[in-house]
């Protein structure tokens, strides 16, 4: 089972550092909001390598998943608040605001640096679903397709991932059912990976290909 993890780990972490040089490649031709999108995919490039050299060194790496936690809300609010313009931008900013104090307050008083901060992950993890929601019933038709992609994979991984997250929690009160946790952080690696495959051909399709194609 580790092999399989450790596997899907490496190829979706190479599979994020192309997505990472193609979309800062790509934001000249994109509108200025996807830099947002750019910076959470950075992020996440960069605390996915530094997880990995700490996991090897026999590290505690949580506490860089508190740090991921924080900026990947802050990055992926941002894109969204520019997306879903039929909510308004200081309600939204509000919101942005309200989330980041209790990802703090329960990094400081509930879930140590050093512990899995279940409880953001929870929050921010629904709140992403309900970015992409209000997405799909406000903005698809008249959306682009590449953000229709987008929105897409934010729906698979951040739906799933939640579900996975909860269901965790749940395995903790039955110590028999211990051993699938494996099944579970891999079902989680596989959906990461969907995700940035996603990412991947959304550019090849509405940006790559089109160039390639272009007198």
């Amino acid at each position: 089972m580790q092999t399989i993890l450790s596997w899907l780990i490496n190829i979706t972490l190479l599979i994020l550092a192309v997505n990472v040089f193609a979309f800062l490649k790509a934001l000249k031709y994109l509108p200025s909001f996807h830099k947002w999108f750019a910076f959470f995919l950075t992020t996440g490039l960069i605390v996915q390598i530094f997880a990995q050299i700490l996991s090897i060194s026999a590290i505690n790496n949580l506490p860089l998943l508190h740090f991921y936690t924080f900026f990947e809300f802050i990055f992926l609010s941002l894109f969204y608040q520019k997306l879903l313009q039929q909510i308004p931008a200081k309600n939204f900013g509000y919101f942005i605001i309200a989330i980041c104090v209790i990802i703090i307050l329960n990094t400081c008083f509930i879930q140590s640096l050093f512990s899995f901060n279940s409880i953001a992950k929870t929050i921010t993890h629904a709140a992403y679903i309900g970015y992409a929601l209000f997405y799909f019933f406000g903005r698809i038709k008249s959306g682009s397709v590449f953000m229709n992609l987008i929105n897409s994979a934010v729906l698979i991984y951040y739906s799933g991932s939640l579900f996975i997250f909860m269901f965790t929690n749940i395995l903790t009160y039955f110590e028999e059912l211990i051993p699938y946790y494996d099944y579970l952080w891999i079902s989680n690696a596989l959906l990461y990976l969907i995700f940035q495959l996603i990412v991947l051909y959304g550019l090849w399709k509405t940006v790559y290909r089109p160039m390639k194609f272009s007198p």
